[in-house]
């Protein structure tokens, strides 16, 4: 993806590993796409406050209630249904995903918005991207919230608007599960090592070479085949080979592939690095997962890791640690 920096930052990065372009923001405000979306990389500039984990007590009531807003081109929009939760629902490791965009309404128009201050025990997991609502003024009209797993479990927070003017409004909780493994219907991954814990390790490797790994896909439907139509992989990463037998072996890159009633897939995955970075290491992060054609099913695995110049001087404790 294209590196697109912002002219004008208006905050700093608070929370690790989110990023997110200005190119990237504007194709989410015009396209249709799903109420949640998965982002490889991103450069984030935030106006955010108490990343650092402030006390869990929070006063959630009273004031401007949040709502959600839907896009009908950059400029313009309507603003829908009130809302108090965004939950991101389950999320591999390592990789990050955003809200659609949230607004505090007053006189049926957007509030503006100062600052988003986020309260609780998770808070570290949850990012803030503030929308200007105009070029000359720092004043900003809506918020997309953005959620990056470090870990498994269960992660909340609260995030709560300063507006101007001092109004009161109502915070909004922030909810996400950080997983390893997602199956779903018909499609289940297994043969990973650690699964509950952790995705596919691909270990420590100098740039210039690769690490391959391998796990399992079955179709846990005995009666009909399930029709994988989307193969959907993080950079860096590289589905290799998708072997249902000794004589059906799909070479990569692989984009869609059947798997017959009660049968079972091996796929290879491929770390490959790129040499274009300069710290002596850097930590690889991303996701692979496979959906059926109805969209009924689906199961995917987080990946990591580790690309390093020699010598290797370690300084990055390990993938998942």
């Amino acid at each position: 993806m294209t590196r697109v920096d912002l002219k004008k930052p208006v905050g700093v990065l608070c929370c690790s590993r989110l990023q997110i372009t200005t190119a990237m923001l504007h194709a989410l405000l015009v396209s249709r796409m799903p109420r949640y979306y998965y982002v490889s990389s991103l450069i984030l500039s935030l106006l955010v406050t108490g990343c650092q984990g402030a006390s869990s007590t929070t006063n959630h009531e009273g004031g401007l209630q949040a709502r959600e807003i839907e896009f009908t081109s950059l400029s313009n929009y309507r603003i829908t249904k009130p809302i108090t939760i965004v939950d991101f629902k389950e999320v591999y490791l390592g990789t990050n995903v955003t809200s659609v965009p949230v607004t505090w309404e007053t006189d049926h128009k957007s509030a503006t918005i100062k600052a988003i201050t986020f309260t609780g025990q998770s808070t570290r997991a949850f990012a803030a991207e503030l929308i200007r609502s105009s070029e000359k003024k720092k004043a900003y009209a809506h918020v997309l919230f953005l959620f990056s797993p470090s870990k498994p479990g269960e992660f909340v927070a609260f995030a709560k608007p300063r507006l101007v003017d001092d109004v009161l409004a109502a915070a909004i909780k922030l909810r996400g599960m950080g997983v390893a493994v997602i199956n779903q219907g018909n499609l289940m991954s297994y043969d990973i090592p650690d699964s509950l814990k952790k995705g596919l390790d691909f270990g420590r490797i100098p740039v210039g070479t690769l690490s391959q790994r391998k796990f399992q896909v079955k179709n846990l439907d005995t009666l009909h085949p399930v029709d994988v139509s989307e193969v959907i992989v993080s950079s860096d990463f590289e589905v290799k080979t998708v072997k249902l037998s000794t004589s059906l072996i799909h070479q990569g890159p692989v984009r869609s592939f059947s798997i017959p009633k009660g049968a079972t897939a091996e796929v290879t995955v491929e770390f490959k690095p790129p040499a274009g970075f300069n710290d002596n290491e850097k930590l690889f992060t991303g996701s692979i997962e496979f959906r059926s054609r109805a969209g009924a099913s689906r199961t995917g695995v987080s990946l990591c890791g580790i690309a390093f110049h020699p010598p290797d001087i370690k300084s990055i404790p390990g993938c998942y640690e």
